[in-house]
């Protein structure tokens, strides 16, 4: 049987103890710089998540800046219209006298709205009770609203078609007023013509007297009319006020609901992928063991082995004392035959010396001729069966070395194993941590500065690291370990038959390993804690190097931010004038709308960053 390569043969990739290694050669791979090439790439990745998610979220600042500064200048313009028709209400209503008939309408209609009101106010505070009923309630508010907004405009063109109204009266008044000036004059006339009629004076004078009575009661009613329009006025402003209030109340509900449930949805789509992924581990724990099964079998069969080979061992060397034994007595027959040959006379050499000229047959002579022949073969014999026993003896000690490689082998397999079942543990308590204690927006700076969130980070992508070499490690194992297997089986086999062929010189040495260049904390099984150290102090360099390069591009992205935010804020002052309030209105609803479909691809979007994270891990 031939010698296996040493580049092919895969028990060269076995992991063997640290005396047993010799490092030759310089490094050429770098594990630790391709970890932090990798590391770099991902951080640019998120960078660049963050930085469109920054800028969405300065755009939507800008948003409800604009829309900020909207209601601001709409409430404004509200304000002077409302002072600018209360002036105009006090010149008018200080002034009209027929105005008893709208005021009363207007008070039956202030109690509807404020019956409207309470139905309301009840109605929103039994929004907490169920989201479903929320959503009716706050769709039949939207439209209650709706309907009040089209009253008050109502209201509003009934106040200007009353004031039209008014100014006609004082057109009226005026011309009245006109025409008791002439009268007045011609009085005057009439007096100056006729003081001697003073039973027409006296009628006149009680006439007056009767009409300032008139006046001054018109006046006061007018005054009184005025407070409580004022106070019907105030009534509106605090009840419009407290619909406003309640309406921003009902959308921070909402939007807090919605927020709930998002969180809800990404919780149930995480515990779903976490089941898939235990799943996944349980089952890659149930094959590992059942391959520790079939290997714990296998080395039971070779712990019989092992023992029967040892009792043929045991055997063979009570066969070569045997021989050895023969060996000894043969010699020391020989030796007795050599003395008595020496002490027989010489007549008798005389005679056997002519036996052997004359080639006369002896019996004596054949005898001892037959008996060192036969020894002569068994010496031979327990020679040949001395070299296959060394032979033997080589081949035990090759399966001895290999039974004690696939001891150690099991024994970096189990400890593979704990280390899997230990990593996994620790990941899903990873998991469990973001998903409790990282909140659902982190900021950018924080993700930069805060060094809790970088240590998790850099522990979950050594976990994972971990993970992968040591999976790639129990497979190669298995595949050592099969093969080692088959080997053993072709050779129980060739053993059985006799076929197997055995080399005259020892195979197994170990100058291959000389020849392999890879670091010695990455060959064994467990890496030391110095090549930890060192990458930790690596990690101390690196960090706030790669925090300054980050900080320094986000001042740069600030600072064209800022310059792009004054530019569109000119451009956008212009548009911000011109609003009414129907525009208003209409620009609230719209807003609510957009709103909602944000947080819904907000929703959409925070799934599939949750889907991709679930996938990488």
């Amino acid at each position: 049987m031939e010698l296996p390569d040493v580049e092919t043969d895969p028990i060269s990739k076995v992991d063997l103890p640290q005396d047993l290694m010799v490092v030759g050669g310089k490094k050429d791979w770098d594990p630790i710089e391709e970890f932090w090439m990798q590391k770099l790439s991902k951080v640019e990745e998120q960078y660049e998540t963050h930085m469109v998610n920054l800028e969405r979220a300065l755009l939507e600042k800008k948003v409800n800046r604009r829309v900020v500064s909207r209601q601001d200048n709409q409430i404004q313009k509200l304000k002077k219209q409302l002072a600018e028709k209360v002036q105009e209400s006090n010149k008018f209503y200080k002034k009209s006298s027929a105005l008893e008939t709208d005021v009363s309408t207007l008070k039956t209609e202030n109690q509807k709205l404020e019956e409207k009101l309470s139905m309301a106010v009840s109605k929103f505070v039994n929004v907490d009770k169920d989201a479903k009923v929320q959503r009716a309630e706050i769709r039949k508010c939207n439209r209650d609203m709706q309907v009040l907004k089209k009253k008050l405009k109502q209201l509003e063109h009934e106040k200007r078609m009353l004031t039209q109204e008014v100014n006609v009266k004082e057109d009226e008044k005026s011309r009245f007023q006109q025409k008791d000036a002439t009268l007045w004059r011609q009085k005057s006339q009439l007096l100056r013509n006729l003081k001697t009629l003073d039973t027409e004076r006296q009628v006149q004078t009680i006439t007056n007297l009767k009409l300032n009575q008139t006046i001054i009661n018109v006046l006061e009613d007018s005054t009184l009319r005025d407070k409580r329009i004022l106070l019907l006025r105030r009534e509106l402003d605090e009840a419009v006020q407290a619909m406003k209030k309640q309406r921003s109340t009902l959308e921070g509900c909402v939007r807090q609901k919605s927020l709930a449930e998002s969180k809800l949805c990404d919780s149930k789509v995480k515990l779903k992928k976490l089941k898939g992924e235990n799943r996944y581990l349980r089952s890659q724990l149930a094959e590992l063991n059942e391959n520790l099964s079939k290997l714990q079998s296998n080395l039971k069969s070779l712990g019989k082995e092992r023992d029967r080979l040892h009792i043929e061992l045991r055997k063979t060397k009570a066969q070569d004392l045997a021989i050895q034994n023969l060996s000894r007595q043969n010699a020391f027959q020989k030796l007795k035959l050599k003395h008595k040959i020496s002490k027989l006379p010489p007549i008798e050499t005389h005679l056997k010396d002519d036996m052997y000229d004359r080639k006369c047959p002896s019996v004596q002579i054949d005898g001892y001729k037959k008996k060192i022949w036969e020894l002569e073969r068994k010496l031979a014999d327990v020679e040949r069966k001395i070299e296959e026993s060394k032979r033997r003896e080589n081949s035990y000690r090759l399966r001895m070395q290999r039974y004690s490689a696939l001891k150690e082998q099991l024994f970096w397999t189990r400890k593979a194993m704990l280390r899997l079942e230990a990593d996994r543990q620790g990941m899903e308590q990873m998991i469990q941590s973001f998903a409790k204690t990282v909140p659902r927006k982190i900021s950018f700076e924080k993700l930069v500065t805060d060094p809790s969130i970088l240590d998790r980070i850099a522990k979950h992508k050594v976990l994972q690291q971990r993970l992968a070499s040591q999976t790639e490690k129990v497979e190669h194992m298995k595949e050592i370990t099969s093969f080692l297997l088959k080997n053993e089986e072709k050779r129980r086999a060739e053993d059985l038959s006799g076929s197997r062929q055995v080399p005259s010189s020892q195979p197994w040495q170990l100058n291959y390993w000389k020849q392999r260049s890879d670091m010695p904390e990455v060959l064994g099984g467990e890496t030391k804690a110095g090549y930890y150290q060192d990458y930790m102090g690596f990690l101390k360099q690196e960090i706030p190097r790669i925090k300054s390069d980050l900080i320094q591009l986000e001042r740069k992205k600030q600072y064209l931010r800022a310059q792009r935010a004054a530019s569109q804020s000119r451009s956008a002052s212009v548009s911000i004038i011109d609003l009414d309030a129907e525009d208003f209105h209409q620009s609230s609803l719209d807003e609510v709308s957009e709103e909602e479909e944000e947080d819904e691809e907000e929703d959409e979007e925070e799934e599939e960053e949750v889907n991709d994270a679930a996938e990488s891990v």
